[in-house]
């Protein structure tokens, strides 16, 4: 849990790093157009949902080490884990739509 919880941590900070290279390097801000309003847009929102994310992680970490959880008593840490991996699908589907796809030459 603690290296899925610092690998969150890491995509945050590198999609921090990343806005702020297009913003303030870049010029490449929410009025740069269609492409710019969805990709903030939407990474964004993902950025929320794996911030949310991160937050469950560490509450389920925290209570693990606490020694809360059984064999019968673990259902909050399966549905962290599920939302961990759609969130982590998601993304998935963003970069190849938003970064592979804005490289992709037009037919």
């Amino acid at each position: 849990l603690f290296t899925t919880l610092l690998l969150g941590f890491i995509f945050i900070g590198g999609q921090v790093y990343e806005y702020y290279e297009f913003i303030i390097h870049e010029g490449f801000t929410l009025t740069s157009g269609f492409f710019a309003s969805a990709f903030f847009g939407l990474t964004g929102l993902h950025g929320l949902h794996v911030s949310l994310g991160a937050v469950l992680l560490a509450v389920v970490m925290l209570r693990a080490l606490l020694g809360q959880y059984s064999a019968d008593r673990h259902v909050s840490v399966s549905t962290v884990s599920m939302y961990w991996h759609f969130v982590d699908v998601v993304w998935i589907f963003l970069v190849v739509v938003l970064y592979v796809g804005a490289e992709a030459p037009s037919i």
